[in-house]
């Protein structure tokens, strides 16, 4: 067997998104309180059933059953049969009454002697609270397989595992995530900035294409970090985030909304993501009418910007998470100082204040 991931990592909540779940155990049908789990081995009653609401740390993650140990050394084994050239990942959740010692094993048969293969080493379990474990796994050859839980305290009096799962992994996936979610009023001609995420679900690196037909948009691109792409690699459960500069056609539409589609694909094939933004097009006689419109340019910018007011008072530069960068009383504004990436600016004028998002290249 070959171990992708040694050690047992140890998170409070996991940001791994995978593609099956074919296997999942949270102990809450059909168990009976002090025998072992149904389904699940354990010499001599080493790991047994409880119920919500009993004495120490034995409490279910979810539900109302879990499973746990009080011995000093304690096996509990689960049959986890598995195919060649499949990525598994197993999950559990774990809570501690004093420190313990485990490591997950592997076998052909359900008993301590027949385990042959580590796939994650002894760690250290000492928490009051729930903690996930995740491991990954693959094959190299068909394996009728168990899996052995270790456990030996160090100290502790009870041990707990809750929610057990092995997810099927895909070699290439991901997720697209919208991060822009407000319909913008936009006027015709008038440039837009969306923002949207891709996380690499997949266990491999990834190289993804950007597209973005559109017969309402003109003029579009897509930043990561600032410098313009169209392709870009992307590793295991990395999380890039994509700023999208685009451009309202001139002319009016005989729609309500106005939609921009950036497309994500793979090169692999894996499948297709898609970030959809929507505006509100603002018709062409509200558009002469509205003498507060501001415009800001260039947009994206590298070195300054320019605000185009007549009743201009002073703006405030804020960062994506909403820190105030820099405060300037002139309509041309030096931002070579910022970082790369997606800013918005409050506008004040004599009767109300504005806002509207810039990227700095």
């Amino acid at each position: 067997m070959k171990k992708l991931l040694l050690l047992l990592s140890i998170c409070i909540a996991t940001s791994y998104v995978y593609s099956e779940t074919i296997f999942q155990d949270g102990f809450e049908y059909a168990n009976t309180e002090g025998e072992v789990p149904l389904g699940w081995t354990s010499p001599e009653k080493q790991w047994i059933c409880g119920q919500f609401e009993n004495d120490h740390n034995r409490k279910p993650h979810h539900g109302n059953w879990y499973t746990y140990t009080e011995e000093e050394e304690a096996w509990l084994f689960m049959r986890a049969d598995a195919l060649p050239g499949i990525h598994y990942n197993l999950s559990f959740w774990t809570i501690s009454d004093g420190p313990f010692q485990m490591e997950i094993l592997y076998g052909n048969n359900p008993n301590p002697e027949s385990m042959s293969g580590t796939i994650a080493p002894a760690n250290e379990i000492d928490s009051e609270n729930y903690l996930q474990f995740s491991v990954e796994y693959d094959l190299y050859e068909n394996y009728d397989l168990y899996l052995g839980f270790h456990a030996i305290s160090l100290g502790g009096t009870a041990l707990c595992i809750d929610d057990v799962a092995i997810d099927q992994m895909h070699q290439y996936d991901f997720m697209v995530k919208v991060m822009t979610t407000d319909t913008l009023d936009l006027a015709y001609g008038e440039s837009a900035n969306f923002r949207f995420s891709v996380l690499n679900t997949g266990y491999d690196r990834e190289t993804l294409v950007l597209s973005s037909p559109s017969e309402m948009f003109t003029d579009t691109h897509c930043f990561i970090d600032g410098e313009a792409v169209t392709r870009f690699d992307i590793e295991p459960n990395e999380n890039i985030i994509i700023d999208v500069t685009t451009t309202l056609i001139d002319q009016e539409i005989p729609y309500t909304y106005a939609w921009l589609d950036v497309m994500v694909g793979s090169t692999h094939n894996c499948n297709t993501g898609m970030a959809s933004f929507f505006v509100r097009p603002i018709p062409g006689t509200q558009i002469s009418e509205n003498k507060n419109r501001i415009i800001i340019y260039p947009n994206p910018a590298c070195k300054s910007i320019n605000i185009d007011h007549e009743e201009f008072e002073n703006a405030i530069i804020y960062d994506a998470n909403g820190r105030h960068i820099l405060s300037s009383q002139s309509k041309h504004i030096d931002i070579q100082s910022l970082k790369p990436g997606l800013y918005s600016i409050a506008i004040t004028t004599d009767k109300q204040t504005f806002s509207q998002n810039f990227l700095k290249q």
